[in-house]
């Protein structure tokens, strides 16, 4: 459930949708959510990392995994955006 949380939720819809944020809390308080929610409304790339209860190389192994697998979904991102942008322009 998603309560209570408008404020923030705008705030990282208007100020932060594009730039590297972190969000941190006391547990079970919703952060996942409130970043989840932000996020879904956006149609664009996004890298979404949470860390473990491992080592820190643990953290950057799996930081850098992902960054690579949103890497490859941003260029099929921009590969499928451009063919669309080409017909609205041929039109």
């Amino acid at each position: 459930m998603f309560v209570g949380r408008e404020k923030e939720l705008a705030l990282l819809q208007q100020d932060y949708i594009g730039k590297a944020v972190m969000v941190y809390g006391k547990r079970r308080v919703g952060k996942t959510t409130l970043i989840q929610k932000a996020l879904e409304s956006h149609n664009c790339p996004k890298v979404y990392f949470e860390c473990l209860k491992g080592t820190l190389q643990d953290n950057i192994d799996g930081l850098v995994q992902e960054l690579v697998r949103a890497q490859k979904n941003v260029e099929r991102f921009f590969a499928e955006e451009k063919p669309a942008q080409e017909n609205e322009q041929a039109r």
